[in-house]
């Protein structure tokens, strides 16, 4: 995980939940790195945070942080290859995180070309 974000937005906070059960590895604990408070993320801020892996859920923006554990990681689909149902206007479709070899994740292996973070980089990744 990096450690060493820094947002232009002064007012954010991190914050660290306890570890709980993680819903995608059977056994495995996880933790996330929650951003507070959610009304002082603005788009730029939220630019910022997408970039680092986090994700939005209703109000909280959040991102795995776990002890033991990195398969979590960031996916997204480049919007000039993916042909939605209606017009978005977006650059890209974030799809949340995946891990690799996980069952309840394998559905978003369909959206391809996917992109996926290696070395701070966003690229394509391509199974075959």
């Amino acid at each position: 995980m990096n450690d060493s974000l820094h947002l232009a937005h002064a007012g954010l906070q991190s914050y660290t939940t306890v570890t709980y059960a993680c819903g995608y590895l059977p056994g495995k604990r996880a933790r996330s790195q929650v951003m507070a408070p959610s009304e002082l993320i603005d788009d730029a801020a939220y630019a910022q945070l997408v970039a680092n892996g986090f994700r939005r859920s209703g109000t909280f923006v959040y991102r795995s942080h776990c002890d033991a554990c990195q398969a979590c990681q960031s996916i997204r689909i480049p919007v000039a290859d993916f042909v939605p149902s209606r017009s978005l206007g977006l650059t890209y479709v974030y799809l949340g995180y995946w891990i690799d070899g996980c069952q309840k994740m394998s559905y978003k292996s369909r959206f391809a070309p996917h992109e996926l973070p290696t070395q701070g980089r966003w690229l394509i990744n391509d199974p075959d």
